[in-house]
């Protein structure tokens, strides 16, 4: 009998037949427990709203609205005239005696109506201040997740009171895919300035065209042509095409300058805001390998267990330890790259939650038999506490506004402390046997909260933002239903083949879900027994 048993344990393990609960929370003494579990998943990620997504980030692009009006700079003269902005352009000395507006106004009133040309603007409207230029605008990030994991379960009866269990999970498929969509700010003046400057340009560009022009007198068109080239030109010394080029969406259409651009050497070179995305974000992420292994160590506080089939009730105790086992990011190696030429820590796909987690339970069933079937009523309440661990920085633009991938390290630093919020989560299930030793069917609800997280990096805004931003928190909770269907195999007067095990397949979907994945799962499963004399 003792070879039969054993053989059979080897066929589960090799067949890998999944399970995914237990019909009872512990098993007798010196009872081996035996169970590998497969199960598949899919779902989207839900927001704080009940709506899918991470909706409304704020993305902001610093420093880039001193470029339209420079608040904090004032010449000599008075004006808020940097040569780098935006505003004041008619201030602007284009030689020694004359600015942009005095040369355009000269045009206007003394050459123009010889001439029957018409007027040029002189630039002395302005559309910007006296407050900062913000650029930016609003991000929504769309996730979803498939997984496929399989678990294998060893528990052992060290007497009727105590049972140890040690489970495995290992993630076959882990895939992770995300979209965005972008909102642009609303900058005030901009759409005017935009109106105005084109309008400009395309009167330039007409006069210059017109069979005339070249009998206009030598200073005047050389002025003319000056404020041309410091302003229409990408060589001139005060070009506005960044501008024009970038339209009322800046960040959408197009942004330049090498302080900004993480992917350009001069300042003439454009990017978006979803080059970013596309580079710092990978559409789809896939990973696979080890999870999280548990420890745990249930025991009998009160009543009688229900595979003894006497009493109505038993309470008993739980202490789990779940270590770090799954993957995490790497170290951030720039020079390490995929494919695509990104960094390789850009496409990795963190399993498991990186630190060691003690879990502390209470939990119990009160149960009947009624003509030979049993009646369960199953209870679960679970607290989780996190210990502090150091991980490796994932390198992102989010959070930050920098572009470049060394200021973000170089800002948060190469690793940081992270700890989980706390862990509450608790279960109610009811059991009852159709056929008696044979079939089960179970309907259960299950909640699950967890506390916000804690960063501590070097930089504060980056630590606030990981936890809470506009859109996205760090707690969360769901709320979930499932429905189960067991099949039997354990009677000694019963059983099919040489050895005891039970079936069983499950379904489980999502109630409630807030600031995480609201995921439909399913599962089979198989377990079997062996009993060490």
């Amino acid at each position: 009998m003792k070879k039969q048993t054993l053989r059979g344990i080897c066929l589960i393990i090799v067949c890998v037949f999944p399970a995914f609960s237990q019909t009872y929370f512990t098993v007798p003494q010196n009872v081996w427990r035996f169970t590998v579990i497969s199960s598949q998943g899919a779902g989207k990620w839900i927001g704080a709203r009940g709506r899918a997504g991470i909706l409304g980030q704020p993305v902001t692009l610093p420093g880039y609205g001193k470029r339209y009006f420079d608040h904090e700079y004032v010449n000599s003269d008075g004006y808020y005239s940097s040569p780098y902005d935006l505003y004041d352009l008619d201030s602007i000395y284009i030689n020694t005696t004359r600015t942009i507006g005095q040369a355009i106004r000269d045009f206007n009133h003394n050459t123009a109506p010889f001439f029957g040309f018409d007027t040029l603007p002189d630039y002395g409207t302005d559309f910007f201040g006296p407050e900062a230029v913000q650029i930016g605008g609003k991000l929504s990030e769309y996730r979803s997740r498939v997984i496929a994991a399989r678990e294998v379960k060893v528990e052992y009866g060290a007497t009727n009171r105590v049972t140890f269990k040690l489970s495995v999970p290992y993630i076959t498929r882990l895939e992770e895919k995300r979209s965005w969509k972008w909102n642009p700010g609303v900058v005030p003046g901009l759409s005017d300035w935009l109106s105005y400057h084109r309008e400009a340009k395309a009167r330039f560009d007409s006069l210059f065209a017109n069979p005339l022009y070249h009998g206009i007198d030598g200073i005047t068109r050389s002025n003319l042509e000056t404020v041309y080239q410091r302003l229409y030109t990408w060589e001139g010394k005060n070009s506005v095409l960044w501008a024009l080029e970038g339209g009322t969406d800046p960040l959408g259409y197009g942004f330049f300058g090498t302080e900004y651009n993480p992917f350009a050497d001069d300042d003439t070179s454009r990017t978006t805001i979803y080059d970013l995305l596309n580079y710092y974000y990978p559409s789809r992420r896939q990973s696979s390998g080890l999870g999280d292994v548990s420890l745990e160590l249930n025991f009998l506080l009160a009543g009688t267990p229900a595979w003894k089939a006497s009493g109505t009730y038993s309470v008993y105790g739980g202490v789990q330890v779940q270590l770090p086992s799954g993957r995490q990011l790497r170290k951030f190696r720039p020079g390490k790259t995929d494919s695509e030429g990104r960094p390789s820590q850009f496409s990795e796909l963190p399993i498991g939650a990186g630190v060691t987690l003690w879990r502390f339970s209470l939990f119990g069933e009160f149960y009947r038999w009624f003509k030979g079937r049993l009646i369960n009523l199953n209870w679960y309440h679970q607290i989780g506490i996190p210990s502090r661990e150091y991980l490796y920085t994932p390198v992102s633009f989010l959070g930050l506004n920098v572009m470049h991938q060394d200021s973000i390290i170089s800002i948060i630093g190469e690793q940081y402390y992270f700890r989980p919020g706390l862990e509450l989560n608790g279960a109610l299930e009811i059991k009852l046997g159709i056929l008696p030793e044979r079939i089960t069917l179970s309907a259960g609800i299950s909640g699950y909260f967890k506390g916000r997280d804690t960063y501590l990096s070097r930089s504060v805004v980056w630590d606030k933002w990981m936890a809470k931003h506009s859109g996205f928190d760090s707690r969360y909770y769901s709320v979930n239903q499932s429905v189960k269907i067991y099949f039997h195999n354990v009677d000694p007067l019963k059983k099919i083949g040489p050895f005891p095990f039970e079936m069983e397949a499950g379904f489980q979907f999502p109630v409630i879900n807030r600031n995480t994945y609201s995921v439909t799962r399913w599962w089979v499963g198989f377990t079997t027994y062996y009993q060490a004399w």
